[in-house]
């Protein structure tokens, strides 16, 4: 399944700052995760990643990337949050079959997992268009009683100048 959307011009400064308050929630929890693998009755899906690369796929395309771990899926529910503080007329394009994409207010995008990502599975997504001078960030975030013992749940991909810059 393909699916492209395009991201309309830059909305006014009410409409960036209702999606900063959808972000934070799917943060803090992105952040308290690890602690969580201690606690008992937790599943712990292992060491999946979600990371970025400044060498295009294609023409214009940048990529990110889930990489579940060796050990066990990663589960319905999961959310991954794209958002950028300026669209502009960048746009993204995904290639899950297991996955939902929803719109978010300031044009971010919030996918969720509506079938298990088995063990050791890529699974790719892209920013494209005008991407000069903008940083996306990638946030990955377990439902309740998930953790991911050494993953690693942000990743950044970020143009200043023509200087790309991955985390």
């Amino acid at each position: 399944m393909t699916s492209t959307d395009t991201i309309e011009p830059a909305k006014s400064r009410r409409t960036i700052v209702k999606a900063a308050a959808w972000s934070v929630p799917v943060i803090a929890a992105a952040v308290g995760a690890p602690s969580a693998a201690a606690s008992p009755g937790t599943v712990d899906v292992g060491a999946f990643r979600i990371d970025t690369t400044c060498t295009a796929e294609a023409e214009g395309l940048f990529g990110f990337r889930v990489t579940t771990g060796a050990g066990k899926p990663l589960p319905v529910g999961t959310l991954i949050l794209l958002e950028s503080e300026s669209w502009g007329a960048a746009s993204y394009r995904f290639e899950m079959t297991h996955v939902s994409a929803s719109q978010l207010p300031g044009r971010n995008v919030l996918f969720t997992v509506t079938r298990e990502i088995p063990p050791g599975t890529v699974t790719p997504f892209w920013v494209h268009g005008e991407v000069a001078n903008k940083t996306f960030t990638a946030t990955l975030t377990l439902p309740a009683g998930y953790a991911g013992t050494d993953a690693k749940s942000v990743a950044v991909w970020s143009d200043a100048g023509g200087v790309c810059s991955a985390t």
